[in-house]
Order: C-alpha cells, then sequence, then structure tokens
C-alpha cells in the first residue's frame, strides 16, 4: 500500500491507493481534517495499516482477482518467506484468476470453488497435490478476508480438496548406493559425490545439503549441525533458516563418513589455493559447491542423479528417494522411530510414523554407527 500528504486550501489530506478497479482506473481513499503537514504525516503509518488490514476495502464490488493481488499478496508479502509467497502469486496468477478470479469476492460461492477443482480434474495436466495446493492458497486468502471483515464467510470450508495422490516411495538397497557412490567418484560427476553421501548416508534434504557449510561440521566430535537451506529462487541464491524447527538438528556421524568429508575439505582447500581464489574463507565455505566456490544450483542434484542411475543401470529414484532410502536402511538396522524423525527432522514423530510405518529399537549414536557399516565407505578410494 501507498499513501501521501496533499494540501488543499487550509487544510491537510491523507490519500491512500488502493490498487485498480475492474476498469483498470487507480482506486483511492482520501482523508481530512489535518490542521497541519505534521498532524497528516503522524497519522499516516496508522492509515497505510488500515488500508493493508483491508478496512477500506468496498467489498460489494472487489473482484476475487483484485483482491488477491492487490490487497492479500501486498499484505501479507512482508510476513511470509519469500519462497512462500512466490508460490503463492503463482498459484494465483495460473490458477485461481484464470478459472475464477472474474467473479466479485462477495458473491463467491462453495460451488465456485468446486468448479475451479473440477476444471483441472477434468483437464487432467496436473496432480491431485497440485490442485490441493491451488485450493489451500485460495483458502488462506479468504480466510484472510474473513478476518479483515471484507467477507463473513470462507466458501472454502464447505467444498473439500481431491484426495492426495502420494508418488510411490523408491528406495536403493545398501549395495545399490555402494554401487552408485563408487561409480560417481569416479566419473565426470564428481561433484555429486559428497550430495549423494550426505543424502543416503546421513538423511539430509536437497536445500540442507548445499546450505550446509564447512563451521557446521565439528569433526573433533563427530557431529553435523543443520542450521541452514539453500533455496534458488528467480535466479538467485536465499540462504534460509530450515522449515522448522525441528528442521535445526544435531547429527552424529559415522567414523567413515567423517574420515571422507575431511579428506573433500582438504581436496577443496587445495583446489582454491591452485585456483588463486584470495577471499576463500575455508570456516564459511559451502561444503557442496563448485570447484571455484560457486553454489550448486538444486535441480541440478536431480537432473544429474538421473543420469548417474542410466550409467549405473540402477533403478530410477529421485534425489528425495535417497533421504527415504536413509530412513529404510535406519529401521533395518533396528533404529527406534523417534531416533529416526530426530535425525530426519520430522516436525513430529507422527509424520515419520505415516511416511515409514515402523518402530524399531536403538539410540541415535548406536543407529548413526550402524549407518557407517551398511555401507563400505572405508573401500571406496577417490580417483586420483
Amino acid at each position: 500500500m501507498r499513501g501521501h500528504i496533499r494540501q488543499r486550501g487550509k487544510k491537510w489530506y491523507i490519500v491512500i491507493s488502493l490498487g485498480k478497479d475492474e476498469d483498470g482506473k487507480r482506486k483511492q481513499k482520501w482523508f481530512s481534517g489535518y490542521n497541519s503537514q505534521g498532524e497528516a504525516e503522524d497519522d499516516l503509518p496508522y492509515k497505510l495499516l488500515d488500508a493493508q488490514d483491508g478496512l477500506y476495502m468496498n467489498n460489494s464490488d472487489i473482484s476475487l482477482k483484485n483482491y488477491l493481488l492487490n490487497v492479500w499478496l501486498v499484505a501479507i508479502q512482508p510476513d511470509i518467506r519469500l519462497k512462500t509467497y512466490k508460490f503463492y502469486k503463482y498459484n494465483v496468477e495460473h490458477a485461481i484468476i484464470p478459472v475464477i478470479g472474474n467473479i466479485r469476492l462477495s458473491k463467491l460461492k462453495p460451488l465456485d470453488v468446486k468448479r475451479m477443482i473440477n476444471h483441472y480434474l477434468k483437464e487432467g495436466t496436473v496432480s491431485h497435490t497440485t490442485i490441493r495446493h491451488y485450493y489451500r492458497t485460495l483458502s488462506v486468502a479468504l480466510n484472510k478476508a474473513v478476518q479483515w471483515e471484507i467477507i463473513n464467510k470462507n466458501p472454502c470450508k464447505r467444498i473439500k480438496p481431491p484426495a492426495v495422490d502420494t508418488p510411490e516411495m523408491k528406495i536403493l538397497t545398501a549395495r545399490q548406493v555402494n554401487t552408485l557412490l563408487e561409480y560417481t567418484i569416479h566419473s565426470k560427476f564428481k561433484v555429486m559425490y559428497i550430495p549423494i553421501l550426505l543424502a543416503a548416508g546421513c538423511g539430509l534434504r536437497r536445500g540442507e545439503i548445499l546450505g550446509l557449510k564447512w563451521k557446521n561440521i565439528d569433526f573433533q566430535n563427530h557431529i553435523m549441525h543443520v542450521r541452514h537451506n539453500l533455496q534458488y529462487i528467480d535466479r538467485e541464491f536465499i540462504l534460509a533458516d530450515p522449515k522448522t524447527e525441528k528442521s535445526k538438528r544435531d547429527i552424529p556421524l559415522p567414523d567413515p563418513i567423517v574420515s571422507i568429508l575431511q579428506e573433500h575439505k582438504s581436496d577443496q582447500e587445495a583446489i582454491k589455493a591452485r585456483l588463486g581464489i584470495k577471499d576463500f574463507d575455508k570456516k564459511d565455505a559451502f561444503v557442496c559447491a563448485w570447484k571455484d566456490g560457486a553454489n550448486i544450483i538444486p535441480d541440478y542434484l536431480d537432473k544429474t542423479l538421473n543420469k548417474i542411475l542410466k550409467q549405473c543401470k540402477l533403478p530410477h529414484v529421485r534425489f528425495h528417494d535417497l533421504r527415504h532410502t536413509y530412513a529404510a536402511l535406519m529401521l533395518g538396522s533396528g533404529v527406534r522411530i523417534k531416533e529416526l524423525s530426530d535425525l530426519l527432522g520430522h516436525s513430529k514423530t507422527s509424520v515419520t510414523m505415516d511416511i515409514y510405518a515402523h518402530s524399531m529399537p536403538s539410540s541415535k549414536k548406536e543407529a548413526v554407527e550402524k549407518m557407517g557399516n551398511i555401507f563400505f565407505l572405508k573401500n571406496l578410494k577417490k580417483a586420483e
């Protein structure tokens, strides 16, 4: 929201911009009665806050499109993560508005929401999960409209989204993981070796792997501190906090993985010295990066893993399935579901239970030591 001060005669006014109407004309709200410029300037921030809360919207003529773009997205942007804002904005512009955007907000009914859902179900070009994302975005936006007293009820409450179509979880065996690692370290895709190791051997997510810095690894105590999530949004790298507090976790490392990481660190430092990179900060450097220190784009991991699996003649799995592989191997080693949940950084133990549906006794320390034995990591030698 934007606002400015204007003088007419002896009085001062606050003018708040409310976006554009359905014909593309600028809409404004004027506030009068100020005897001085300073008095108006003092009240301007409060009027802007009220405008941001939607108190000056005329809900009798505003369309859903206008509300979503010029009110809701503008108001929530400062308070949410950039990735979440981009997610909402994409769903609004590419999914919701094209189907029901021209309906007046005050006239929006549950049947209209159902019509949007049915449109994408019939079209068949997106998954049920994606349609649920569209529905959730609309529902969150309309909840705010109710909170801001623009509408009385959220029509999404009367409609159920389609059931989730969970993709089939695929995992590799311990032998297949070792085959994958051994091939990768001797291939032209050697940069993938450590990411694969951290996913299948430590259960890290893609963004956690690429956001990991050397200062996050305690070699003396064999602990990895997961504290960051590297994102790539609008061709820009963003080092964000993990999504939940539980995602910030400390993972004990088995001896073989510690040895491999120490050797990788030495190699990385030697390469930087050979390239003459003067501003290289050993502690603040990323564990997984290109030779010149540049960050790796997250999607590269998925695309390149596909190529490696084909060349290894191994079953196709997503990069995220390496994390599932880690969980399955841990459970097979006798790890309790509570310990596994902590290691994976799930928000609740029930999340882990829903995904893996197993519970076996052990401790975190015992669990990771068993992982060191599952992989024949000590036998893997780096290519000269």
